[in-house]
């Protein structure tokens, strides 16, 4: 009876678990929908399927490709903002390269002022800006998003928000922004067709 009771017990305790993963699913995938609601063109969304933990502020790969009509170039986003670009398909999947990747760059403006520049990723959820402005008019809590400077990505998406501001002896100030879509923990995106040809 012992084992049976244990073996009840677990199985209780699994369903549970499920339940809540269900839960927790379906919250995301409304809050998901909603976002999904607020943009204009047709959009994908996708699930995340890969994720290396030796690359992991690197690329994801996604369970949509180009059957689904994605080619390389196409932006990813999620609740929160940007979050990286397709570079590679095959018919069912996509490697996305994320915007805290080390070697993407992002041209980039500040909301309030327009004050323009670069984002660097730094492998984290913080990555750094860049300004082309000696006095840039830059304060912190200032909302950052992609500028019509930058050729892979449409302008006005919503990148992070200015943590730090470091006007060291240095010729460009410096930035902190903190990346807004959760990169850490994305598990749904959205992919958005855009090609740099596309641009207005």
């Amino acid at each position: 009876g012992l084992i049976l009771n244990t073996l009840r017990n677990a199985r209780i305790q699994e369903l549970e678990e499920k339940i809540i993963e269900l839960n927790q699913q379906n919250q995301q995938l409304k809050k998901l929908l909603k976002y999904t609601e607020t943009i204009q063109e047709p959009v994908v969304t996708a699930v995340v399927i890969g994720r290396n933990s030796e690359y992991w502020w690197q690329e994801i790969i996604i369970n949509r490709g180009s059957k689904d009509g994605i080619k390389p170039g196409y932006i990813v986003s999620s609740i929160g903002g940007l979050v990286g670009r397709v570079i590679h398909v095959t018919p069912h999947t996509s490697q996305v390269l994320l915007i805290s990747n080390q070697n993407q760059k992002i041209g980039a403006a500040i909301s309030r002022s327009r004050s323009l520049g670069l984002i660097k990723g730094e492998n984290s959820q913080v990555a750094v800006m860049e300004f082309f402005d000696k006095v840039p008019d830059v304060k912190k809590g200032d909302v950052v998003s992609t500028s019509s400077v930058s050729r892979l990505f449409p302008p006005g998406m919503p990148i992070g928000i200015i943590e730090s501001v470091t006007e060291g002896k240095r010729a460009a100030p410096q930035a902190k922004v903190r990346i807004t879509a959760p990169l850490n923990l994305i598990e749904w995106v959205v992919v958005h067709p855009f090609t740099e040809f596309e641009k207005k």
